[in-house]
């Protein structure tokens, strides 16, 4: 996203926020003049207006995703525009009706009402579905594993965290009921099963 950023904007000041701080020199060969802020943007303070911040695919991860709305408005000047990329609650709806797991993601109308109440306008709110093919659930699982994301733990602001256990049973289980209820024939003639992926994509502007 940096890369792509830096070719496509063009600014005397850059501020990059990062949490692990051996890509300081990847970012850094990216943007030579930009400031490097190693921490988690949850908590990190931000000094200064700024009359952009793009984030993408990170926000999930904050123990309040919806507080990075107030946040930005803190550290944008007005007229500043915020643009960012998260999920919606039918990210991975396959894993969380199989097993009751996954990420709690705020929905469309949240995301709108925290956008007003921080004194945002020209908000823009939009989805893109990605249903993605693998040979098998297993395989699925591994794929989830490789992107960081846990299949063993809900997050529900309505239940406490319950563990979902994986044993020979439980895994067979649920490859057979992924089978069952989410199995697809490409044009080939192959069988395999989908994940879906669905992106939320928000802009706006704060007055």
């Amino acid at each position: 996203m940096t890369r792509l950023l830096a070719e496509h904007i063009q600014s005397q000041h850059w501020l990059i926020n990062e949490l692990c701080a051996e890509q300081t020199a990847t970012l850094q060969s990216i943007l030579p003049n930009a400031q490097i802020a190693i921490g988690d943007a949850e908590t990190i303070d931000f000094k200064g207006e700024h009359s952009l911040i793009v984030s993408a695919n990170a926000v999930q991860w904050f123990d309040n995703p919806l507080s990075f709305v107030a946040h930005s408005a803190s550290r944008l000047q007005a007229g500043g525009q915020l643009a960012f990329s998260t999920f919606t609650p039918n990210n991975f709806l396959q894993i969380k009706a199989l097993t009751g797991q996954g990420l709690h993601y705020p929905d469309m109308q949240q995301w709108r009402l925290a956008l007003h109440h921080a004194g945002f306008d020209n908000i823009a709110l939009s989805t893109r579905r990605f249903d993605v093919t693998f040979f098998s659930p297993y395989a699925v699982l591994k794929h989830m594993k490789l992107t960081g994301v846990s299949t063993n733990q809900t997050q529900n602001k309505a239940s406490p965290r319950v563990a979902f256990i994986w044993n020979k049973s439980s895994l067979q289980q649920f490859e057979r009921r992924y089978w069952q209820h989410f199995s697809v024939i490409d044009e080939a003639g192959d069988a395999g099963v989908i994940l879906t992926y669905e992106a939320l994509i928000i802009s706006a502007q704060l007055t």
